[in-house]
This record gives C-alpha cells, structure tokens and sequence, in this order.
C-alpha cells in the first residue's frame, strides 16, 4: 500500500524528470536501453545500493551513473 501511495503522488514528478532527462540525453533517439538506464538512475534502490552496499560516497555514486548513461548514450547512437 505505500509503494501505491509513493507511486501516485511522486509518478508525475518522476515522470516529468524521466522525461526531460530523455529528451537532454537522447536527443530525438529515445533507445530502449537508454531510457532503461535512465530509470535505473531516477530509482531510490538503485542511489542506496551504490552508497549503503556498494560504500561509495555520494558524488562517487553521482559519477557512476553519469559514466553509465554516458556510456549507454554512445552505444545507442545512430552512429554506431
């Protein structure tokens, strides 16, 4: 029940930065791995796994997911 709670009065929220993200990260080229690894990035789990588990350090944690996108955004390219 308090993940539906979560859900309804934060999901417009995330969603509006999923995709304002998208649109700065993808540009045009909405990938299905990019915008993957984007809600990886915007998913709490995923910043407490990286600082609780993994013992990084904020900026640390901030670092790796920008590498990530950074990393799937190449990969995603029409260029490639």
């Amino acid at each position: 029940m308090t993940a539906e709670i979560i859900s309804l009065r934060m999901g417009p929220h995330q969603a509006a930065m999923r995709e304002a993200l998208a649109e700065g990260l993808a540009r045009g080229n909405h990938s299905a791995r990019l915008l993957a690894a984007l809600d990886l990035a915007l998913d709490f789990h995923t910043w407490r796994t990286l600082v609780r588990r993994g013992g990084l350090s904020r900026e640390e944690a901030v670092e790796t997911m920008v590498s990530t996108l950074r990393c799937v955004r190449r990969r995603s390219s029409p260029s490639r």
